[in-house]
């Protein structure tokens, strides 16, 4: 069954047969996301992970985030970088929170 949400057709699949076909046959042709015009500008002409097109492109990207930022010794190494971001977010949030401030 094919139905649009919003502008962005969309293929519902409601059988484990369909599910296979889409999921292991034509895997490739369903792996992009939809081109959406405001990522041109966001990621500087879908250049960033999130909204770059399936293929040899995002492959590298995905495996340069994986081995350079997702390693568990990345993750160990920026912990403390994130424990300081936290807690600048919820001193903000504590003195917003004190000013009435939305």
């Amino acid at each position: 069954m094919s139905i649009r949400l919003g502008n962005v057709p969309t293929i519902v699949v409601s059988s484990p047969e369909a599910a296979e076909l889409f999921l292991k046959i034509h895997d490739v042709v369903f792996a992009s996301r939809p081109k959406l015009q405001f990522a041109d500008y966001v990621s500087y002409g879908n250049k960033g992970l999130a909204f770059a097109p399936y293929g040899s492109f995002w492959r590298t990207v995905r495996k340069w985030c994986t081995l350079q930022l997702l390693s568990s010794s990345k993750v160990e190494l920026f912990e403390p970088i994130r424990r300081r971001e936290v807690e600048s977010l919820v001193d903000r949030i504590k003195r917003a929170a004190a000013s009435g401030q939305k």
